[in-house]
């Protein structure tokens, strides 16, 4: 299997950056999670497999029979077609419960190189997911089932998605997204981007911000 390399961001800011960036109208935010990059690859046979930023089956997770089945029956696929989705799988906590947490897509039929943009594809996953809206209290993403999540995305109130994150050991703080970017490299080789910056919150044994 060809592996699809995802976009990883070049830069990172500063919480006090949040107002200026949300200011320009370029971009939008979402979560950061505190979990392991997570590449899915679907092929048109529906053979479903889970793979690192750096292309690989990640070292300390095995892809159950009844997590597939539960990605599966709750994503809404076109016959036929292969699909390359971004995600985090919640794996890294103590006693972790391995949610997949999606939050973009790279690949529907063909690779997204050049087209669509940023919000497109994120529209797009909306309609993969089945355009969940409701989170429910005490969650981190939006919930389609059990161990399926899809990430929210917004446009405004930058500081305080930031400062939500900050009592939750489950997330890192957030990553912004240029909203009229797209796909700046062809996902051969591992590559970052500036279309992408994080936004990472301090942590309890460091004296300063950790980015």
């Amino acid at each position: 299997m060809k592996i699809i390399y995802p976009p990883r961001p070049k830069s990172k800011i500063h919480p006090n950056d949040l107002p200026y960036y949300e200011s320009t109208n370029n971009w939008c935010v979402q979560r950061k999670f505190n979990g392991h990059r997570n590449l899915i690859h679907i092929s048109p046979e529906r053979i479903v497999t889970f793979a690192s930023r750096h292309g690989q089956l990640h070292k300390k997770f095995i892809l159950t029979n009844a997590l597939r089945d539960e990605l599966l029956s709750v994503l809404n696929l076109e016959k036929g077609l292969e699909y390359w989705l971004d995600s985090e799988l919640m794996a890294k906590q103590v006693n972790a419960t391995n949610e997949v947490i999606l939050f973009d897509v790279l690949q529907v039929g063909r690779y997204f190189f050049g087209s669509p943009k940023q919000m497109e594809r994120l529209e797009l996953l909306k309609e993969i997911c089945g355009n969940p809206k409701i989170l429910e209290p005490g969650k981190i993403a939006l919930q389609m089932s059990p161990k399926i999540w899809m990430a929210e995305t917004w446009t405004n109130d930058f500081v305080t998605r930031f400062q939500e994150s900050l009592p939750n050991p489950k997330l890192e703080g957030l990553v912004l997204r240029k909203k009229n970017s797209f796909l700046d490299n062809f996902g051969q080789k591992e590559y970052e981007t500036g279309n992408i910056i994080r936004c990472r919150k301090p942590f309890a044994e460091d004296k300063g911000y950790n980015f």
